[in-house]
């Protein structure tokens, strides 16, 4: 297969680089490809390409709600000038990275794909808005639904396990927040996933969250119990983490179609990060 990968210096992207690296790749950077420039778009899908997956977003939660027209701009208005960059060719397989995140707030049960969607934020909106616009427009679509995801080089910014080592490592205590629930998912484990779907050749909206969920305390407890540190995580106060965007309760999600399809490779949350951690102890 000859696959392009938009947002491809991501933590997602780079697995996906990994896991892939038996195809034919073309790797779209920031740099390399201005997804709301559409002469670039075109340009960057002269050539055919058996599947597309679309990383690139805009993903700063609360940079997007004090920010929507750039959020717009970059998560809906990039989505469609990429749409419209295959309307005169044989349609690849375009895959959409999208969130848990968009179900809402309104269940406290995780979400499955049959639930109705009722995006919080500004972020969310626009991710959303971006999966119908795939939804109506590409009969040859996939969106994946993931969870809280982490992995990648130390290096990255958006590492969000090794960021809370560097917090966690000379100091006695940090704060996690216990408001939210969600489920941590390593971003290896999606591209391996991902890899099954693109075989078994399915298509539609599909969960794609390691199993269990935690809230981003537990979370974080969990990242400094595993990294040894004598470093104790404990529950923030109320306004402690203060954000422009409304945190959801609850984003936390099951992999119900996976499971029918008997295709569920996704981890244990806790056995994933354990692996990761050892990856970069």
């Amino acid at each position: 297969m000859k696959i392009g990968i938009t947002g491809s210096q991501g933590i997602l992207g780079e697995a996906l680089l990994q896991e892939f690296e038996d195809m034919e790749l073309i790797p779209w950077t920031r740099q390399t490809l201005d997804i709301t420039n559409p002469e670039q778009v075109n340009n960057a899908l002269s050539q055919q390409l058996d599947v597309i997956i679309h990383c690139a977003a805009l993903t700063n939660v609360n940079f997007c709600q004090e920010n929507p027209e750039e959020a717009h701009k970059v998560n809906v208005v990039g989505t469609q000038h990429l749409i419209e960059g295959l309307t005169e060719k044989k349609k690849p397989l375009f895959v959409y990275i999208s969130s848990t995140g968009n179900y809402g707030a309104w269940k406290t049960d995780p979400y499955t794909e049959e639930d109705h969607l009722v995006a919080p934020t500004v972020y969310h909106d626009s991710k959303l808005t971006g999966e119908k616009l795939v939804a109506d427009q590409l009969e040859n679509h996939l969106i994946l639904r993931t969870g809280w995801l982490y992995g990648g080089r130390i290096e990255q910014k958006k590492n969000f396990v090794y960021q809370r080592y560097l917090d966690a490592k000379d100091k006695d205590e940090i704060y996690g927040d216990a408001s939210q629930i969600g489920n941590p998912t390593f971003v290896g484990n999606v591209a391996k996933q991902l890899r099954v779907l693109l075989e078994k050749k399915i298509r539609g909206t599909i969960n794609c969250v390691d199993t269990g969920r935690a809230t981003r305390l537990e979370y974080v407890q969990e990242i400094i119990r595993q990294f040894d540190l004598n470093c104790q995580v404990i529950e923030a106060p109320e306004g402690h983490f203060a954000r422009p965007a409304p945190v959801s309760p609850n984003e936390s999600a099951i992999n119900q179609k996976l499971n029918e399809l008997g295709l569920n490779k996704m981890r244990n949350w806790k056995e994933a990060l354990q692996d990761y951690i050892l990856t970069v102890k």
